[in-house]
């Protein structure tokens, strides 16, 4: 089996709030997405970038194999897995999109998964993509950089993924209904879609195609229906939104079917998938429902500005939307809504690690920090504390221990002093056995506290004046860095790694999505390696 694996960098130039975007290496390697496959791979390619022990973060979906090889690189690495992905199983199965009812012997439904579909996926791609931030302006020399962000994500799912086949029995008539109308879109999108898929349906395919192309050059509607596949993003919402779109010539199909020079059987196949008002109903529903999640997965989703902390004041956004409830809604949209809730609660709010993992993130985004609450403010800037003390600990003991071993060395050779230096090494002894440190890295580290807290102090003024005169946006953290960044010496920094990190895998996403085009190409003929060039090259070709 022909697998993939990208390798794409993201990282601020020393002095600079510039978001770079680009691919390091795309691969094909002959063997399964196995995780010590996954695991060679990326060590091997990171060792070529000098930037293997560089690396300060890993963003990846929750497929367990691509999540083991990150964790058996044994960096001591923290996860975050790609908020995308979590928003689109959220979905998924709160809605029961891709679960079937079948009927067992005593006649009582049943909820199953459906893997009808599977086919649809590219079962030979797999996902890789890398992080880095960099503090060098020679963006030439990989092994320059002082920090590497790692992200890694996978478009296949492991048992980890998988929609969840268990719902509460209240909640079946709900997901039973939706189902049936979902299914009713799919048939619909398969007679009257391009794809022909047996050569039975031909005839009556070209003729619904004909027909519905007619109709939308009439009405001046450039949009088409479009398919929903279980493995993408928003591919649900974008259907609902095709067929709301397009319904006036939908309807018109079903109206004028017996005038379309079908044969009798074939009207009566096309009746079956017709929709009644109570369908468009539930569909403009479900609409009104998705499109916070689509736009939210969009605006997360770029390239050229940092996600992670928009990821989150996107979420807490999201999670208001759904507990919020008003009088014009209906019955079926606040159930609804109480179903998405309590699934985006439950791959969201009670992950505890990754919420903090965000949370930390989010800070330094004037958007993200407008969405914690001062508790949660609080817990960040003392993790940030904990850090800034232990790195400063660890730089003082290593400089100590070097100049006790040359202070040793040239002191044994002056023996006028040498009961002087008996004490003193008698002193450090001592201390090192009360776990006690040097007086003079206790100084250090008291003033690193007072500047680490007089920057949180600055810092929280500057960027709630700054929300104050802007709105939450994709740029925000950008200006505000490039605005105010000199005025901390401590968290701009810090500020640059956590910002580097993406919320998503859409980098690496959108080269396979690349690649996959070229390869439908009818005329491309191009190897694994070919193909996997061909996607690199036209990352750094700026036309």
């Amino acid at each position: 089996m022909r697998s993939f694996l990208v390798i794409t960098g993201h990282f601020f130039l020393h002095n600079s709030f510039d978001l770079t975007s680009t691919v390091l290496s795309f691969s094909t390697f002959n063997c399964h997405h196995k995780s010590i496959d996954i695991l060679r791979i990326l060590q091997d390619k990171l060792k070529e970038l000098s930037i293997l022990h560089k690396v300060i973060r890993v963003t990846t979906d929750d497929g367990r194999n691509v999540a083991w090889a990150v964790y058996d690189m044994n960096l001591n690495l923290k996860r975050i897995w790609c908020v995308a992905h979590r928003l689109h199983l959220s979905i998924t199965n709160a809605f029961g999109l891709w679960i079937v009812r079948k009927d067992d012997d005593n006649g009582t439904g049943a909820l199953e998964q459906d893997d009808s579909n599977n086919d649809l996926n590219d079962s030979e791609q797999e996902m890789v993509d890398i992080e880095y931030m960099g503090n060098n302006n020679d963006t030439d020399s990989l092994s320059e950089y002082d920090d590497t962000e790692v992200n890694v994500a996978g478009n296949e799912s492991d048992d980890n993924d998988k929609l969840s086949e268990t719902f509460d029995s209240l909640d079946e008539e709900q997901l039973y209904l939706i189902m049936v109308i979902m299914t009713r879109m799919t048939m619909n999108l398969w007679m009257i879609g391009q794809q022909m898929l047996s050569n039975q349906i031909v005839k009556l395919s070209t003729i619904l195609t004909l027909y519905f192309d007619a109709q939308r050059k009439r009405f001046k509607k450039a949009l088409n229906l479009c398919y929903d596949v279980k493995s993408r993003w928003n591919s649900t919402y974008c259907m609902i939104n095709s067929f709301i779109v397009l319904r006036e010539i939908i309807e018109n199909l079903f109206s004028n079917k017996h005038q379309l020079h079908i044969t009798q059987q074939q009207v009566k196949k096309l009746t079956n998938f017709e929709l009644a008002s109570d369908d468009w109903h539930v569909l403009l529903v479900l609409f009104s429902i998705l499109k916070p999640f689509y736009l939210a997965t969009t605006a997360m989703s770029g390239r050229q500005y940092p996600s992670i902390g928009l990821a989150y004041y996107l979420l807490a956004r999201l999670r208001s939307f759904l507990q919020q409830h008003n009088k014009k809604e209906s019955l079926l949209e606040k159930r609804l809504k109480q179903l998405l809730l309590k699934k985006f609660l439950n791959y969201f709010d009670n992950e505890n690690e990754q919420m903090e993992l965000l949370m930390l993130h989010a800070y330094f985004d004037p958007a993200g920090f407008a969405a914690l609450t001062e508790i949660e403010r609080r817990s960040v800037e003392q993790t940030i504390k904990k850090s800034v003390a232990d790195q400063a600990s660890h730089s003082s003991i290593s400089v100590a221990n070097t100049l006790s071993i040359t202070t040793t060395t040239a002191n044994s050779e002056n023996k006028p002093n040498a009961n002087r230096n008996v004490k003193r090494n008698a002193m450090n002894l001592f201390n090192e056995s009360v776990d006690d440190i040097q007086y003079g890295e206790n100084r250090e580290n008291e003033s690193k506290r007072a500047a680490i807290i007089n920057e949180f102090y600055q810092y929280r003024k500057y960027v709630i004046e700054f929300n104050e005169k802007h709105k939450p946006d994709a740029g925000s953290a950008i200006v505000f860095w490039r605005t105010s960044g000199e005025t901390f010496s401590i968290l701009k920094g810090i500020a640059k790694k956590m910002l580097s990190t993406p919320a998503t895998s859409v980098p690496s996403e959108s080269c396979f999505s690349t690649s996959s085009a070229l390869a439908r190409k009818e005329r491309a003929r191009l190897s694994g390696e070919h193909l996997c060039s061909s996607v690199f090259l036209k990352d750094k070709i700026k036309l």
